[in-house]
């Protein structure tokens, strides 16, 4: 669908709603046949709201649907309609559709499936987490390949499709080949911000592009944006780097990133120099570099829990190895309890880095306390009999 006719469309839909729905939902107007028509020719989930009783319904929906972050979620994604079912339309709607509450709200595909279906008043939050999961559903790979191979060349489909293939870990350098020779429907910021999306490989031409358009990129996504793809996509080489046992490529790839991001620099290297050493099973270098990554890490605990885990499951014979994981255990241990594997983890490695008394008080700590009710009372047995057999490491 061409640009005109989109203005066109909305352009009506909003001159044909009443003020209040001009502010909210910008409910189609028409009968339900037309509606499902329009959600196919539109290529958008159609929502119905169906009621039984349109006062009670305005009173519980309508708070709802003036707020913002949904109207506009609504209104950008979705065909609404609303429908009275005690009206001869809604009775219609009703034989295939039985709606027996007061309100019940029904989200179909542009072919007419039933996609999920709410009853009752909604909360805002989870109705708005209703609408994305059924958006996001809905509108898959699969369904973006459909209409590209059957010739769909719509721009917006096409960031789409790409951004899908992405996500799936697929090639798409040929779908995003094809957008960028479309200059003259992309502006300069929509085609930077393009490639900066499809930026995901150390060898892509568009990460050599970020990296020599760095200003502008930066402007249009941000400086966190900017490092966090910069660090993942060096991360990554790294470890190609450290399984291909390429010394000499994994150093050109952290000079990149320190020649290239701006915050967390020593982070980076510390983090990246720790996972190459528990690769190569270094481990006097891990525990230099695990410590310097942990120094920066104390509030992260998805940082903190993959040393420890790097620490026991590669070096759980050497005394200083273990030292450190005990010591980020009980860093760890003050951001939230463990649960399931994570218990034995935590306590043998207390054990093992001469801190058993702290690690029997864990086991009694979660014994009694009710938010572990899922921690059955045969595995804290278990871990504190494997415990027992265990002995501090000597030097």
């Amino acid at each position: 669908m061409n640009s005109i006719m989109r203005i066109f469309i909305l352009t009506a839909t909003i001159a044909f709603s009443s003020p209040l729905e001009a502010q909210s939902l910008q409910f189609f107007r028409g009968t339900w046949q037309n509606a499902q028509k329009r959600a196919e020719e539109e290529n958008k989930i159609l929502y119905v709201h169906a009621y039984r009783n349109r006062k009670g319904s305005n009173i519980e929906l309508n708070d709802l649907y003036m707020q913002e972050r949904i109207s506009h979620y609504f209104n950008t994604n979705f065909i609404t309609y609303e429908l009275d079912m005690e009206a001869m339309n809604g009775k219609n709607f009703g034989v295939e559709y039985p709606a027996y509450s007061k309100l019940t709200l029904f989200f179909f595909s542009p072919e007419g499936e039933l996609l999920r279906r709410l009853e009752g008043s909604q909360q805002a939050t989870a109705f708005l987490n209703h609408a994305k999961e059924v958006y996001a559903g809905y509108y898959t790979l699969e369904h973006y390949e459909k209409r590209y191979l059957q010739g769909e060349r719509d721009i917006d489909l096409v960031y789409k499709y790409m951004k899908a293939l992405i996500d799936a870990g697929l090639p798409h350098e040929e779908v995003a080949n094809e957008y960028l020779q479309r200059k003259d429907e992309i502006s300069k910021s929509e085609r930077d911000r393009f490639i900066f999306t499809a930026a995901t490989t150390y060898e892509s031409q568009y990460f050599d592009y970020i990296l020599q358009n760095k200003k502008a990129i930066i402007q249009e996504v941000g400086v966190e944006r900017f490092d966090e793809k910069v660090g993942m996509i060096s991360l990554v080489e790294a470890s190609k780097a450290m399984l291909a046992e390429d010394s000499a490529l994994f150093e050109k790839v952290i000079q990149l990133a320190k020649n290239n991001l701006h915050n967390d620099i020593d982070l980076f290297e510390n983090k990246a120099r720790a996972r190459y050493a528990y690769f190569v099973n270094d481990v006097d270098n891990y525990v230099k570099y695990a410590k310097l990554w942990s120094d920066s890490s104390k509030d992260n605990a998805l940082d903190l829990d993959e040393i420890i885990y790097g620490l026991n499951a590669q070096f759980d014979n050497n005394r200083e190895a273990m030292q450190l994981g005990a010591k980020l255990v009980r860093l760890r241990l003050k951001q939230s309890d463990p649960s399931g594997y994570s218990v034995g983890l935590y306590a043998k490695v207390l054990t093992l880095g001469n801190k058993k008394k702290q690690a029997l008080e864990l086991i009694e700590k979660l014994r009694f306390k009710k938010i572990n009710h899922k921690l059955k009372v045969y595995l804290l047995d278990g871990v504190e009999r494997y415990i027992d057999n265990l002995e501090p490491l000597q030097a």
